[in-house]
């Protein structure tokens, strides 16, 4: 994730950015950017689907915390 924090007014407002990864989970681990992988062409239906799943995931993780943040 990555905050960028400006003042509004008299107090501050934070622009969030957030990039879904995902870990495999076969040796060695690897950390992959959902977004990237997703535009290579020589994906597996398989490993297709599990990144569209990571990256429903995190976009359904970080709207909820989004809704409950403009709650406060």
């Amino acid at each position: 994730m990555k905050f960028t924090f400006r003042r509004d007014g008299g107090g501050w407002k934070a622009d969030v950015q957030y990039a879904p990864l995902l870990m495999t989970d076969t040796l060695p681990v690897r950390v992959l950017d959902v977004q990237r992988q997703l535009a290579k062409p020589d994906n597996t239906a398989a490993k297709r689907a599990r990144l569209e799943l990571a990256q429903r995931r995190t976009s359904e993780a970080v709207g909820a915390l989004d809704a409950s943040l403009k709650r406060l």
